[in-house]
């Protein structure tokens, strides 16, 4: 490069990345960064929740139903449901759950089991005849479909 008169070396690689780059081929740019991820999180200075986890006591399909049915009550005291409705809807979801679940019990027993490991064709129990209960928000109506699909 020429500055005024005099002639000023430049460097073909610059100063802004290692000569590396330029020596180990595409492998060098294509491939991820190393990244130590305790020294990240060290570097960014969280400072502690204030929550504290509380470990599940019961399972985690309990978990999930108990989970259904505190988020169907809130669906259903938004959509301005009376307590009466409100009941009907989760007692008839809780019967569909139940007959579902006994269902899927009745597929892990030893001699399903075996029969499906055996055969090609397993004689499986019957699939129940389930309807989505009436007056159940969409969203859980959806979820349900979908469940049974």
């Amino acid at each position: 490069m020429v500055y005024g008169s005099v002639i000023l070396p430049l460097e073909a690689c610059g100063p802004w990345f290692p000569n590396t780059l330029l020596g180990s081929g595409s492998g060098a740019l294509l491939d991820a960064p190393a990244a130590r991820f305790l020294q990240e999180l060290e570097a960014m200075e969280i400072k502690p929740s204030r929550f504290e986890a509380k470990p599940a006591t019961n399972s985690f399909s309990q978990q999930t139903a108990e989970a259904e049915f505190t988020d169907l009550g809130r669906a259903l005291k938004i959509a301005g449901r009376k307590p009466a409705e409100a009941a009907r809807v989760s007692a008839a979801l809780v019967e569909f759950r139940n007959r579902l679940n006994e269902y899927l019990a009745s597929l892990e027993k030893p001699e399903v089991v075996a029969a499906v490991e055996s055969t090609e064709k397993p004689d499986l129990p019957p699939f129940p005849s389930l309807t989505i209960p009436e007056g159940l928000p969409p969203e859980f109506a959806d979820y349900l479909e979908g469940a049974l699909c």
